[in-house]
């Protein structure tokens, strides 16, 4: 019984974490959202890897950095924006990585008054079933936190 009890802790820390962190913060004076991503660095090339339907697909190139492109799309497939029902497409704003981690800043446009907001995070849902994607949504004082999974994508409020 020991042993099994042994072995169980030992599957579990072996075990990889798949969760990413992000937030989306109205930003009134430049009528904009700022997106913050953070994932990690296998993970989100695996993930574009699985989307673009490029096996050979490397995101980090040495001395030219991060594929811009294909991380941009990435963003505005895998995390959807829509204010008052009109998707946004979000303009990556810096894009730092080292071995383990990228943190992603992308910025979303906005036009006249939040009415309402769709999110939906389907952030490497296709490559993990087990993924959690926690997520902070901020508009001025009102602040929300989400936990985007697999079967639970999606996040609407009306103001």
């Amino acid at each position: 019984m020991l042993k099994f009890g042994i072995v169980g802790v030992l599957l579990l820390a072996l075990h990889p974490v798949h969760v990413s962190i992000s937030s989306l913060e109205y930003d009134e004076k430049g009528s904009s959202f700022m997106l913050f991503l953070k994932v990690y660095a296998d993970d989100l090339e695996n993930d574009c890897r699985l989307m673009t339907a490029n096996p050979d697909l490397v995101l980090y190139k040495n001395d030219a950095g991060p594929d811009k492109n294909t991380i941009q799309n990435y963003i505005n497939g895998k995390i959807i924006v829509e204010i008052n029902d009109v998707a946004l497409t979000g303009d990556i704003q810096s894009i730092d990585y080292d071995e383990e981690e990228v943190r992603i800043n992308a910025r979303y446009k906005v036009k006249g008054k939040i009415k309402n907001v769709r999110i939906m995070n389907k952030v490497m849902t296709d490559l993990f079933s087990d993924q959690v994607n926690l997520f902070i949504l901020r508009i001025g004082d009102w602040e929300e936190g989400v936990k985007f999974t697999p079967e639970n994508k999606e996040f609407i409020i009306k103001r």
